[in-house]
């Protein structure tokens, strides 16, 4: 997980074109050589947009049910408003202001009970964010810019929006519910993000729940 939130800050991923550019693709193709038959697809913010191009390209008679925690259903004043907060100009400051600002950064993103991630994983984080600093918020910039609009609008199976009632895309949840055809939305309390890593047994409850209500429903038809 922390080698994938460094990769997003270096700007190695563009979810923008996650269709186009062939990403979606390539997991489909990786997905086939291992499991051809029907499967369920989830993703959590950039994954959840790599997910729902997925299950776009594999087609309704693929997708057992979707798990999105995080679409970036976003107005344009939303998706700005993001990129300030998350992904603005980091220039050199005589201060280390820009690496307060790096590692107040990786601190945010965990935001879950018990004890904090080793400080040199933060460390690095921030570190790399500063060294990259012309390009970290690439990855941030395609994930905020991507439109889910259509490919929900498209979706024929069960949909959960399962994600924290504090995450910073849980306003979306709502609006992406009634975009698709079938759509669950469960907001849980218990930490502010990442709930897949925070609470490790309540999130796969509610994925393993819904899911097999999902193929008991697929099953009947």
């Amino acid at each position: 997980m922390w080698s994938e939130y460094v990769g997003a800050r270096w700007g190695q991923i563009n979810v923008r074109h996650a269709g186009r550019s062939g990403s979606a693709l390539t997991l489909l193709e990786a997905i086939d050589q291992t499991h051809p038959g029907p499967f369920v697809a989830l993703g959590s913010h950039a994954g959840a947009s790599i997910a729902l191009e997925v299950a776009m390209a594999a087609g309704p008679t693929r997708i057992v049910a979707l798990v999105l925690c995080g679409v970036p259903l976003l107005s344009s004043d939303e998706r700005r408003r993001l990129e300030a907060e998350y992904a603005p100009p980091l220039s050199l400051q005589a201060d280390d202001g820009h690496l307060t600002w790096a590692w107040q950064q990786c601190l945010e993103c965990e935001g879950g009970p018990g004890p904090r991630p080793p400080l040199d994983l933060i460390n690095l984080a921030a570190v790399h964010v500063a060294f990259n600093r012309l390009r970290f918020a690439w990855g941030y910039r395609a994930a905020f810019a991507y439109d889910p609009a259509p490919a929900l609008r498209r979706m024929e199976c069960p949909v959960l929006l399962l994600n924290t009632s504090k995450d910073i895309l849980a306003q979306c949840d709502e609006p992406a519910r009634r975009l698709v055809a079938d759509g669950r939305i469960i907001h849980m309390n218990e930490v502010k993000n990442r709930a897949y890593r925070h609470l490790p047994e309540i999130f796969p409850s509610h994925v393993t729940s819904f899911v097999e209500g999902a193929a008991d429903a697929r099953d009947d038809e």
